[in-house]
């Protein structure tokens, strides 16, 4: 049995990978030059297109940070607990909740409270996070001094705004 012989060749197909040297040369260069660019932006803190030192969050505008939040208050024990988490805040995340209240009169800002309060129990209850059940809410300014190790993150400074919750027996 002769099987039939089939001849090798010696010259690559089209687009098979090897890239001249030509080519080469030019993606180094082109390489080097947005390498370059970008580090010129960067050494010099100035926006050169397409180049950017990316300073969006760089600076610091101010010794403290402000935020509004919301609190929940247990039904029993009377602790605070901050409603950060998005599966507690749905259909907003924390962000977005700041914005809307801080953007709220005041006669609005207890119906938007005790609007929260019952999708959070609401939520609670279907078993869509396993925060403590809770009678009231509270809504607060937030207020952080800056410190670079973040020693204070969970002692924030409070300014009540206002609250909002279920009656209570006996209240």
């Amino acid at each position: 049995m002769n099987a039939p012989l089939i001849a090798k060749s010696t010259q690559e197909p089209a687009g098979s990978g090897g890239m001249s040297r030509a080519r080469l040369i030019m993606v180094h260069a082109m390489l080097a030059f947005l390498a370059a660019g970008s580090l010129c932006a960067f050494v010099l803190h100035r926006e050169y297109w397409p180049f950017s030192p990316y300073a969006m969050f760089s600076e610091i505008y101010g010794e403290s940070l402000s935020r509004t939040r919301v609190f929940g208050v247990t039904a029993f024990g009377r602790r605070e607990i901050p409603l950060t988490e998005p599966e507690t805040i749905r259909p907003f995340d924390q962000l977005r909740l700041d914005a809307a209240l801080s953007h709220l009169q005041p006669p609005t800002i207890r119906a938007a409270l005790l609007d929260i309060l019952n999708r959070y129990e609401q939520m609670r209850i279907a078993g869509l996070h396993h925060g403590p059940a809770l009678a009231r809410i509270k809504l607060y300014v937030v207020t952080w001094r800056l410190d670079p190790l973040a020693r204070n993150k969970n002692h924030p400074i409070k300014d009540f705004i206002c609250e909002t919750g279920y009656l209570e027996p006996g209240k």
